[in-house]
């Protein structure tokens, strides 16, 4: 057996020492990171606050003078309204609250139209409304007929998302 003397061995560089040993330097960088990072995460996951609704709150403009009021809920996939039978030439007020999870629209239209909302000096007969929030749409009708009230959110109206409303 030789031994070899401690001044004639040849010194490996410590490049080649940390390239030799890739796989202990990826398990300390990388994987033990990670795992202390999941584990760590998965055992403080019930600290985690949930998330709650926004309500978006702001001063709501009084309805025009002598308004019907017209109280309409939204949720997946209909509406509620408290009156179906309206005035013609009388100012509605619909006071709409979305308590559906998802935003929603509310689209005034003529019977049977497809994403045509009513329009009058400039203004559309539609609002969108987040969950949680609520809202309003001030609006006279100009002319009795059948009307509907409609979702036009991708799906929604083809759930069955809309009301049909009798103006006379």
């Amino acid at each position: 057996m030789s031994v070899v003397p401690q001044e004639h061995q040849e010194r490996i560089p410590i490049w080649q020492v940390l390239f030799d040993d890739f796989f202990l330097l990826f398990l300390l960088g990388v994987a033990v990171p990670f795992v202390f990072y999941t584990v760590w995460g998965l055992i403080d996951i019930g600290s985690i606050p949930t998330a709650k609704p926004i309500v978006i709150s702001a001063s709501v403009a009084p309805p025009p003078a002598g308004a019907l009021v017209v109280e309409t809920t939204m949720s997946e996939f209909k509406f509620q309204i408290a009156q179906t039978s309206l005035p013609v030439s009388k100012p509605v007020r619909f006071n709409i609250a979305n308590k559906g999870g998802i935003e929603h629209e509310f689209i005034v239209e003529k019977a049977g139209a497809v994403n045509q909302p009513l329009k009058s000096d400039g203004q559309s007969a539609k609002t969108s409304i987040v969950p949680g929030a609520s809202g309003y749409l001030d609006w006279t009708f100009a002319e009795p007929g059948q009307y509907q009230i409609r979702c036009h959110i991708s799906g929604h109206y083809e759930a069955g998302m809309v009301a049909r409303i009798t103006v006379r």
